[in-house]
């Protein structure tokens, strides 16, 4: 079984391995995803939403 926490510039980041996968492949860096899960884990859903607030950012600068 994979450890599912991960340690980035001395603090620990919570995430499933499917999350830390889906998070790869999205190019998201878990360090600026804000966790929303029990006992401060990052689950699927937070990362999709910083991809949107990406996304949503970036189309409002370029308006």
């Amino acid at each position: 079984m994979e450890n599912d926490t991960i340690t980035v510039t001395g603090h620990q980041i919570h995430a499933a391995p499917c999350v830390r996968m889906l998070a790869r492949t999205l190019g998201v860096n878990l360090a600026e995803v804000e966790p929303s899960g029990l006992k401060e884990r990052i689950v699927e859903e937070d990362v999709k939403n910083f991809v949107r607030h990406v996304m949503d950012e970036r189309k409002r600068k370029s308006e």
